[in-house]
């Protein structure tokens, strides 16, 4: 569901079907997906019972499921114009298997990397908001109870989610174009009996192999952005948040807890030398305005020159000699 929709209008060659069927067949595709997220739910109250997910909680999660589907699909269209070697129906077919398979799972990855660095950058209080699944608010008292469902840690989730879908697709970009060439032929073996026909080709490309690789990308997601298990209040299980994660993610979250420290710093150091250039400028100016004046009205320059003059000067006399002992010593 990350990357369901993708380059149909950059793609003539599978417009098969513009306007009216070509709304059919994505209504299609929807409507199946909503299928799936239907019976993902049905089963998941058959198995767990009381301790599945409300129906509140698993709408938040397909919901964040479908914004990434829907920012993926505008990543798509931009990055349709780069891939213009190969047949275009060659290109989607690719592009829809590598995303459902690969793309899922380099997006579990990046997760646990993004999970890592909140733990790692924010306090355990901040980092609780960012826990994937946890949309309610813990009513603290003898017993910890969830309260309400608290929006705010959606929005969180729902950022840190595009964003790691985001770096998912430009990774999967990067790989489609280093072996571009063997895609092309393995796609081009696998749809070769397909394509002779045009309804064929529709019929295979635009909706078989998007209808079972969503499917499977739907389920896969939602398993891992999820609340888990463990996590439920009082639980005796271990909680998996709390345990060391793997030393690969480790790793990659302490890199990136270092480049975003580095990004501070030279951002900071950015910020001041902004600071200091404006205020160099405004005196500049400043100066600027003022030998105007002196330069257009030469009366008004000398009055104040003769003014400050005037001023030193007596400031001076009466740092040496105060005024009270100059006026006794000329009486005396």
């Amino acid at each position: 569901m990350v990357v369901t929709l993708g380059l149909q209008r950059a793609m003539p060659e599978c417009l098969i079907l513009p306007g009216i069927g070509g709304f059919a067949v994505q209504g299609l595709l929807l409507s199946c997906c909503l299928g799936v997220f239907y019976y993902k739910l049905k089963k998941e109250e058959e198995n767990l019972g009381e301790t599945a997910r409300s129906r509140g909680e698993f709408l938040l999660d397909a919901s964040k499921q479908f914004a990434g589907a829907g920012w993926i699909h505008l990543m798509n269209l931009g990055f349709a114009s780069a891939m213009s070697n190969g047949n275009q129906c060659e290109w989607y077919w690719i592009n829809i298997m590598v995303d459902t398979t690969l793309g899922t799972a380099v997006a579990y990855v990046l997760l646990q990397i993004a999970s890592a660095f909140i733990k790692k950058r924010f306090s355990p209080e901040a980092a609780e908001d960012f826990k994937s699944g946890e949309y309610k608010d813990i009513i603290e008292g003898e017993f910890q109870l969830e309260g309400q469902i608290n929006f705010n840690k959606y929005i969180k989730q729902l950022v840190v989610w595009l964003l790691v879908v985001s770096c998912m697709k430009v990774l999967m970009v990067v790989f489609m174009f280093l072996f571009s060439g063997p895609l092309l032929a393995v796609a081009g073996f696998i749809l070769a009996p397909f394509l002779t026909q045009p309804w064929l080709k529709l019929l295979v490309v635009m909706i078989v192999f998007p209808l079972l690789m969503d499917g499977f990308q739907i389920w896969m997601v939602d398993n891992f952005i999820k609340k888990k298990k463990s996590d439920s209040l009082n639980s005796t299980v271990p909680d998996p948040d709390l345990e060391e994660p793997p030393a690969h993610v480790d790793a990659a979250a302490d890199a990136l807890l270092n480049f975003s420290q580095r990004c501070e710093v030279a951002a900071e150091a950015a910020l001041i030398s902004l600071k200091a250039r404006y205020e160099q400028h405004m005196n500049r100016e400043a100066y600027g305005e003022q030998l105007h004046e002196q330069h257009t009205d030469p009366q008004k320059g000398h009055d104040n020159e003769s003014s400050l003059n005037n001023f030193d000067t007596q400031w001076k006399f009466q740092t040496i000699i105060p005024p009270d002992q100059a006026m006794s010593s000329g009486i005396e």
